[in-house]
């Protein structure tokens, strides 16, 4: 599905593919088409999570959101790139606590 002649828009709104490749230590541009679908995914992911945008996040919270959800979606992309599936083995992959935590204060909370 990620092959070159297969055209994929995906769009990373805060993450680089610079920045994704240095986190997960891989040198080479093999992997690129996939980081990319994976950061694109954990970035949309975490704004699901918080319930507003990334754009509204800071408008809300300025700067001092861009760290934790950098964090947030560089610990998510590399657990999507090292766990391919929902489970390997006899274990369930779940996702990280530590995204939980660099998103949380970052939440709107709905009724």
């Amino acid at each position: 599905i990620f092959g070159q002649d297969i055209k994929v828009r995906i769009d990373m709104k805060w993450l680089t593919l610079n920045k994704v490749k240095e986190h997960c230590r891989i040198d080479g541009n093999s992997e690129d088409s996939i980081l990319t679908a994976y950061a694109d995914a954990a970035e949309t992911g975490i704004e699901q999570l918080m319930n507003r945008t990334y754009e509204e996040t800071l408008e809300i919270f300025g700067a001092a959101a861009t760290n934790n959800l950098t964090i947030a979606a560089l610990l998510l992309t590399e657990h999507l790139y090292t766990h391919r599936g929902p489970t390997e083995g006899f274990s369930i992959s779940i996702i990280p606590y530590g995204i939980d935590f660099w998103v949380k204060p970052f939440m709107k909370l709905t009724i």
